[in-house]
């Protein structure tokens, strides 16, 4: 008996991390590692670093009108950088949850590309839609179990800049060992003149 095809997929749209950033964050990850109780925080594999820009929650397989609307919203803005900031925490660095990396947005580029994706999907799971958005890259989440006390939050990556060029929609499958992502549509942004 064959499994009945999945109708809804967790889905979220987000920049996707090069290989040379992802080099830099494993060295900064192992950094801010030393001296932390070991197993006290789940840290993210380089796979499946990303910068989330829209979650959108449980949604029906995406049709050609979604790709399209994320496609229009990649159209909008010409690539951009974003330079390497300083670690952070949600929901506050004297109560630690889930541990990143800033990311450096001085001319509001990502925050352009987000708001126009918001506009255009009009994403009713996106919780941070109230709050302000922060570009940034989650390098690990504290355990339930876990209590993080001692933490360097002046520790500083080496200074680089992740190039943004895409935006991928991507699918999320949550397991026991943790999230598995797919990536199902690449949009490119809009090429320089």
């Amino acid at each position: 008996m064959t499994r009945p095809e999945l109708s809804h997929q967790r889905l979220f749209v987000s920049i996707p991390i090069e290989t040379g950033i992802n080099q830099e964050l494993n060295r900064f990850q192992q950094r801010l590692a030393t001296g932390l109780p070991k197993g006290k925080i789940r840290w993210v594999h380089s796979t499946n670093r990303h910068i989330t820009l829209i979650f959108l929650g449980d949604t029906p397989m995406p049709s050609a009108r979604i790709i399209s609307l994320i496609d229009e919203a990649a159209l909008s803005t010409p690539p951009f950088a974003l330079p390497l900031g300083s670690p952070g925490a949600f929901p506050s660095p004297h109560r630690p949850r889930v541990i990143w990396l800033g990311l450096d947005d001085p001319l509001r580029h990502c925050l352009h590309l987000r708001d126009s994706l918001r506009l255009k999907l009009d994403p009713p799971m996106d919780t941070q839609a109230e709050k302000r958005f922060i570009p940034h890259l989650t390098l690990g989440r504290v355990r339930p179990e876990g209590r993080i006390t001692e933490f360097d939050w002046k520790l500083k990556t080496a200074p680089l800049q992740l190039e943004v060029k895409e935006v991928q929609l991507i699918c999320s499958r949550l397991t026991p060992s943790g999230p598995l992502y797919t990536c199902l549509h690449r949009s490119r942004l809009r090429r320089k003149n």
